[in-house]
């Protein structure tokens, strides 16, 4: 969907990376030639570190509780996923992933500051809570090319209302936008079209 629109991918929420590098995977498939287009990666690498009001109740079920879904112990082999990866591509050695270090609503916009070029294509929320996701939507919306998506994780689920809040906020400010789903999943659970 995203093949013909310029910009970046940003993955807010890596985790283990999975999501980061099925995005490299595509555009190594798909845009063999581009060789421009970046995915980056934010994280903290400590997991959650707090919860607002937004956020609900901690729930250890879902790993929603201090620490929850700390994914530390898999940074190492992330790193050195991504250099295996690097150095196995049509063009070897040119970066294709790019990981910001820190909370997502303090990197963001820092990371913007220092990119003031950047533009995206598409932008997946992974961060589950309310803070980062409504800080990622103000600094990054201007910054996704038109035509670019943003897909949501966690949107409608019951155990991460922080993400929904923060996306059904930013939508009352942008009444042009429509949230979608994917027919064959249920993750992402929501998606936009700029």
């Amino acid at each position: 969907m995203t093949l013909e629109v310029p910009g970046d991918i940003a993955e807010l929420g890596v985790f283990r990376g999975t999501g980061l590098m099925t995005w490299a995977n595509l555009l190594e498939s798909y845009c063999i030639g581009d060789r421009t287009k970046v995915v980056w990666g934010f994280d903290n690498w400590k997991g959650f570190t707090s919860f607002e009001l937004e956020d609900g109740l901690e729930n250890k079920n879902a790993q929603k509780e201090i620490g929850g879904f700390n994914p530390e112990v898999y940074y190492k082999e992330l790193v050195d996923a991504i250099e295996i990866f690097d150095q196995d591509r049509f063009i070897p050695n040119k970066p294709r992933i790019k990981l910001q270090d820190g909370q997502i609503e303090e990197i963001i916009p820092k990371f913007i500051e220092e990119n003031p070029g950047v533009r995206f294509s598409l932008i997946h929320f992974d961060c589950d809570l309310y803070t980062p996701t409504k800080v990622a939507l103000k600094y990054l919306y201007p910054l996704l090319s038109r035509g670019g998506i943003m897909l949501f994780d966690e949107y409608g689920i019951h155990d991460w209302p922080g993400e929904t809040k923060a996306v059904d906020e930013f939508l009352d400010e942008h009444q042009n936008l429509k949230l979608r789903t994917f027919s064959w999943t249920n993750s992402p659970a929501a998606y936009l079209v700029k």
